[in-house]
């Protein structure tokens, strides 16, 4: 009796193939990467930001200097043209006086001999100027000295034997020169001028006289 062997087929089975396993290392070194250059990124983002808010700083003091400084130069320029306002020059005879309420009113006429060796400024006010006699004169312009004269001269001995001059009080030298201040020698006389205004216009050539000084 032969045996019979009975080939058995087993039912069909789907192999599955192997799933790939997946590349952790890459990922790790993907994720390192993107760390690094995310916090180099924010390093210089940050330098960037510090750099420029240094910048800012350095701009606003340069900027803040530049303002001082064009303020200390106005200052000095207001300085300087307000020294020179307080003073007014008289070129003829190469002296200016300081300027005050008292003095800032007066106007002068400027008159020499024929060598130059004799220079005088007569004075009087912007006020006195005006004033017109019944002929439409102005008997008191600053060409007749009606508030006093101040007159330049070479030497002492010249300025004593012209007026008299022998008192400190009415001479002075500037320079190589003396000054000599001589009182009003004509009349100013109108309806409308006061005594208490004349002699005003008088003591403030006198205050003139006193604050002159070299150009």
């Amino acid at each position: 009796m032969e045996n019979q062997q009975d080939n058995f087929i087993p039912p069909f089975q789907t192999v599955e193939a192997p799933k790939p396993k997946r590349p952790v290392a890459l990922i790790v070194i993907a994720v390192v990467l993107f760390l690094g250059v995310l916090g180099l990124g924010t390093g210089l983002y940050m330098q960037m930001a510090h750099a420029q808010d240094l910048q800012r700083q350095v701009d606003d003091l340069k900027t803040a200097a530049t303002k001082m400084d064009q303020q200390m130069a106005q200052d000095m320029n207001m300085g300087a043209d307000q020294s020179a306002a307080d003073f007014r020059e008289v070129p003829e005879l190469g002296v200016k006086y300081k300027v005050t309420d008292a003095t800032k009113d007066l106007t002068y006429s400027y008159v020499s001999d024929d060598q130059g060796t004799v220079k005088r400024v007569n004075f009087s006010t912007l006020t006195l100027s005006q004033l017109k006699d019944d002929a439409g004169n102005s008997p008191c312009a600053s060409s007749g000295g009606p508030s006093g004269s101040i007159s330049e001269l070479d030497n002492v001995d010249r300025a004593r034997a012209l007026y008299g001059a022998d008192n400190t009080e009415n001479t002075k030298k500037i320079g190589d020169h003396v000054f000599v201040y001589i009182q009003p020698q004509s009349a100013c006389t109108d309806s409308t001028l006061s005594a208490g205004d004349l002699q005003a216009s008088q003591d403030a050539v006198k205050t003139v006289f006193d604050s002159l000084e070299a150009m």
